[in-house]
């Protein structure tokens, strides 16, 4: 009771300083910005009373000193609180901060922490600080695929906290009224079924170690910098701590001690890089070891020559979060050599395995690449590349080996101008390691080409990828040829375009036609009339998709009152959608129209400017099922009274039709300041 009439009391400041003096505090020099809603909701019954809020303040009330949070009704009092302090050489920062001076290659943070961090530092040669906090969260995203139902559908962590998460469905961040989430047992529900390998993306954040500990981080660095010498040490810890009152509890807390040290050297004609991460981790498994990154290199930006080592150890664990180590051994050399002006050779060598521990009781997978490359500028409008590559990837298995060992050579010729034109001719041979992959070995040779050529009033684009296929055994399968050609040919004439294109694509068990016939035209000065044509056709083994013909029509009327339509349909009847949109002066009339295998949906509504400052707007939807399922009716009533440029009145219902019961409509009554 008292938390909420304190953030009653402290939000009815802000609005009413706010209202009278704009986007500052009198005399504090510090600002906000964001939204403060009063008001009251009417929903089902039952009545919810404002305000809703969310601001974020900013400033320096005095000298040195930096604040900045914001205001939130559904967070704590002050959510997001950063604050920051200098002096000369001291410098503190208090809130939730950031730990990005520690950590590094192998070991880096995916969470949010409430803490501090003090250092003192000369600036340019020295820093020491020293850090501790409290982790809040560890960020998450995770793609759900559909399975044709509502649900339910599990996260991977939990408990969730409540609020951190977004979801992302087709392009669109849901609303919280179109999913449900049990944010204890990470269980999400869908208003809508989700379709069959249709994706969800979930953003959120969880409390880690299942809510059971308390999870804290102290560290101190120290870097200094000297001539072309940088060195920088940091070493931190994460800590599990049991809450107050647990209960009974069968996991063990975790710790984390780790230590990255980095040392580098640069000038003109040397790079030295070097960094070691030690990870020591205790609890519901141990491990320990080192991962190393490093590379120098010599020359200049046109002539140089750089190694590179990189090792993670078989028990070296980046994090509490991780289950298992990463083991990897890669060393690289590259090179560059211009011969002359026109003409320069880049190299690349680069060999990998995940068994840097040498176990000889453990199956090692490796990968490797050879690649050589020679440009030559031919003009100032084109150039010549050849290239070598060689990628080998398997295991060291003797009997059952796998993986694969590919070699092309290539010739690419390019022109770019006003027109341009891209040839490149390959050669390859591939070879599975499998035994039982072996009759898919082949020889390849392969064409790309692209045009794109502009004369007067007409456009060609033409793009061609041929790929001649020979067995290694000639009883395997029979010389195939898969291609993919796409063209495009444009006149353009007073006012108006018209353009037919398409693409044939032919692979193993399918094939793509596709052919598009569009026109644009400008009808005196008052019309635009878009029109398009499509019929696709898919073939593979034991059907045929049949020709599907598409036709879609768009125009708009510049007149009096502004017309705009679009009508689509496929000529199966399975998909239409369409809308109309009426325009004159402040006044505004859609029509919509959607329907597919499931359902058919109209919506109609109507916007008004009364006035400068008042506006009226009025929905109605209705949504019939063709099959099983329950049709839908809806209305909608909105009205807008804008007293200034920060201060509007929304009045709102929304209720379904018929309204047999006045309970089921949501009414909505709120005074709004937009700063």
């Amino acid at each position: 009771m008292v938390r909420s009439l304190i953030k009653l009391i402290l939000i009815s400041i802000l609005f009413f300083t706010a209202a009278v003096s704009g986007q500052a505090i009198p005399g504090y020099n510090m600002y906000y910005s964001g939204t403060i809603k009063y008001g009251v909701v009417y929903d089902k019954g039952s009545r919810d009373y404002l305000p809703e809020y969310r601001l974020y303040v900013y400033g320096c009330p005095v000298t040195g000193l930096y604040v900045a949070g914001y205001l939130d009704n559904n967070g704590e009092i002050i959510d997001g609180l950063y604050s920051s302090y200098s002096n000369g050489n001291f410098k503190g920062e208090l809130g939730d901060i950031t730990l990005d001076k520690f950590g590094g290659s192998f070991i880096q943070f995916n969470q949010q922490q409430r803490g501090g961090y003090f250092s003192f530092s000369i600036p340019g040669r020295f820093e020491m600080g020293a850090a501790a906090a409290r982790i809040e969260g560890i960020n998450e995203e995770e793609t759900l695929t559909g399975n044709g139902t509502s649900g339910p559908y599990y996260l991977s962590y939990t408990p969730v906290i409540p609020g951190s998460e977004s979801v992302e469905r087709g392009g669109v961040i849901l609303k919280e009224d179109e999913y449900e989430l049990d944010y204890l047992t990470g269980r999400i529900t869908f208003k809508e079924p989700l379709k069959r390998y249709e994706e969800a993306k979930v953003s959120y954040m969880y409390q880690p170690t299942g809510g059971y500990f308390e999870r804290f981080f102290k560290g101190l660095l120290l870097s200094g910098t000297y001539k072309n010498w940088e060195t920088k040490l940091n070493v931190f810890q994460f800590e599990d701590q049991p809450l107050s009152n647990p209960g009974e509890i069968n996991l063990i807390p975790g710790s984390q001690l780790a230590g990255v040290l980095n040392i580098d050297y640069k000038n003109d004609y040397l790079e030295f890089i070097n960094e070691i991460d030690m990870s020591k981790i205790r609890g519901q498994r141990d491990s320990e070891d080192i991962a190393y990154e490093g590379r120098i290199k010599v020359g200049s930006p046109l002539n140089y020559l750089e190694y590179g080592r990189i090792y993670r150890g078989p028990d070296f664990i980046n994090s509490l979060e991780s289950f298992e180590a990463d083991p990897l051994s890669l060393q690289s050399l590259e090179g560059r050599w211009q011969v002359n002006p026109r003409i320069y050779i880049t190299g690349e060598i680069e060999y990998s395995h995940d068994n840097p521990g040498n176990d000889p009781g453990k199956i090692t997978g490796f990968e490797s690449l050879k690649s050589l490359k020679g440009y030559w500028q031919q003009g100032p409008f084109s150039y010549v590349i050849l290239h070598f590559q060689h990628k080998d990837r398997g295991d060291d298995l003797v009997y059952l080996p796998t993986g694969e060992d590919i070699k092309t050579f290539s010739v690419t010729y390019s022109y770019h101008n006003n027109n341009s034109w891209v040839l490149s001719i390959k050669r390859g041979k591939l070879l599975k390691k499998s035994q039982s992959a072996r009759f898919l070995n082949h020889y390849f040779n392969e064409l790309e080409s692209s045009l794109d050529w502009t004369h007067d009033m007409v456009e060609t684009g033409l793009n061609l990828d041929l790929k001649y296929v020979e067995p290694l055994l000639p009883e395997a399968f029979p010389d195939r040829l898969d291609y993919t050609i796409k063209y495009d040919l444009a006149y353009l004439f007073s006012c108006g375009r018209v353009s037919i294109g398409g693409m044939e694509l032919s692979e193993p068990d399918y094939t793509l036609h596709l052919q598009e016939l569009s026109l644009k035209k400008y009808i005196k000065d008052d019309w635009l009339v878009r029109l398009k044509w499509e019929r696709e056709r898919e073939e593979y083994p034991g059907g045929d998709g049949g020709p599907e013909n598409k036709v879609r029509g768009m125009a708009v009327y510049y007149g009096p009152v502004m017309v705009n339509t679009m009508l689509e349909s496929d000529f199966n009847g399975k998909k239409r959608r369409g809308w109309l949109k009426l325009t004159k002066g402040q006044g505004e009339l859609t029509f919509n129209y959607n329907e597919n295998s499931e359902f058919i949906e109209k919506n109609i509504t109507g916007k008004i400017d009364i006035t400068s400052k008042i506006k009226y707007q009025q929905g109605l939807t209705r949504k019939v099922f063709k099959e099983n399922g329950p049709n839908n009716n809806s209305t909608s009533l909105k009205t807008v009274i804008r007293f200034n440029d920060t201060i509007k009145l929304n009045f709102s219902l929304e209720s379904p039709l018929p309204v047999n019961d006045f309970k089921d409509s949501v009414i909505r009554l709120e005074l709004i300041l937009d700063i």
